[in-house]
């Protein structure tokens, strides 16, 4: 899961329980090996995950837009966790920071990354958007990048965490108070 889960990928580290879309108004937790931390990366636990629309299409017509659920895929969107794991490389968060979760994986090499507009990347991977698995699941390993401080105030239920679509200029993600 995370770090654009795609199911093609053999590494693997340690097991996993997410929520597959297996069919049609069918979900299943089936386990997920997940892939092993990459010198940037970091392992999430999860605390809240939300279900958007898209997941909601996914779940009663196995698409939506253009995008069609061939395999069993995780699914899951907005997410926010507690750091359990990281390597030497991430100096910014330290295990037990509480961090949200970008959803989209731009491929930092384009010119709207390069230029600091990665939420409009061409080649964005996006959680529970086929091919890629959601966070509905125990734990994701995602780019430290991605993963945004929260403040020790804030409750996880007492989260809610949006996409800003209007302003292409803006941090792609605001969290505030419910």
């Amino acid at each position: 899961m995370g770090k654009g889960g795609k199911s093609d990928r053999l590494s693997v580290e340690e097991e996993n329980m997410p929520a597959w879309l297996v069919s049609t108004n069918t979900l299943k937790i089936q386990p997920f090996k997940l892939l092993p931390l990459g010198p940037y990366d970091v392992r999430v636990r999860m605390k809240v995950v939300g279900i958007c629309s898209s997941d909601v299409h996914y779940l009663k017509t196995l698409r939506c837009a253009y995008f069609v659920v061939k395999e069993p895929m995780g699914i899951g969107y907005e997410c926010a966790g507690v750091i359990k794991e990281i390597l030497s490389n991430v100096k910014d968060l330290v295990p037990v920071d509480r961090v949200a979760l970008e959803p989209g994986i731009s491929c930092w090499r384009c010119t709207q990354c390069k230029i600091g507009r990665y939420n409009i990347c061409s080649d964005m991977k996006i959680f529970a958007t086929p091919p890629v698995h959601g966070s509905l699941a125990n734990q994701v390993v995602h780019p430290v990048d991605l993963c945004f401080k929260l403040w020790v105030s804030i409750r996880f239920n007492k989260l809610r965490i949006w996409k800003e679509k209007r302003n292409p200029y803006r941090k792609p993600w605001e969290v505030e108070w419910m």
